[in-house]
């Protein structure tokens, strides 16, 4: 019988694999900071909602813009 020999491997460096971990725990952070921040400045002045969802788009700009600059290194 034959050894079983998989027909595609996949090598991904150490390096990049750190990188694409720290960049999802970035990802949630910034957006919950986002999110908290907006819900406080939508609670100080009555937005509402308003600043939550403000917050968190701020939060997920804001994480998108520091994957984008991670990965372009």
């Amino acid at each position: 019988m034959e050894k079983y020999k998989p027909r595609l491997e996949v090598t991904i460096p150490i390096k990049d694999m750190v990188k694409a971990l720290g960049g999802g725990g970035g990802v949630a952070f910034s957006v919950l900071v986002g999110g908290l921040l907006g819900y406080k400045i939508g609670k100080q002045f009555e937005l509402g909602i308003v600043g939550l969802v403000l917050g968190s788009f701020g939060g997920l700009f804001g994480a998108v813009y520091n994957l984008f600059r991670m990965f372009s290194e």
